[in-house]
């Protein structure tokens, strides 16, 4: 029975440790594009503006590229936003009352 339980502990220790590998990799990756999403929108806008393209469908470029990093950004920042604890109500706090 004992052994049992050593193996179901280490079992869910592994599993916590593989999960949080693969959170700090998904971080990582979320911010490499954070990072380099801009600089491959400025420069396609560069590349079309000295290409001959409008200045419209420049500007557009750039705007969804805004759209596209401002998307990246949030969900990074939504990603590294701990879940509560809902395991038990004690977890909930409502803050001061009365």
């Amino acid at each position: 029975m004992r052994t049992n339980r050593r193996e179901q502990r280490r079992e869910r220790k592994e599993q916590e440790q593989a999960a949080a590998l693969a959170a700090q990799r998904s971080a990582r990756k979320r911010k490499f594009l954070l990072v380099i999403v801009p600089f491959v929108i400025v420069a396609l806008a560069i590349g079309l503006f000295q290409i001959g393209f409008s200045h419209f469908l420049v500007g557009m470029v750039l705007l969804a590229g805004f759209f596209c990093w401002l998307a990246i950004g949030l969900g990074a920042i939504g990603g590294s936003v701990q879940p509560r604890n809902r395991r038990n109500a004690g977890s909930i706090d409502y803050g001061k009352r009365g």
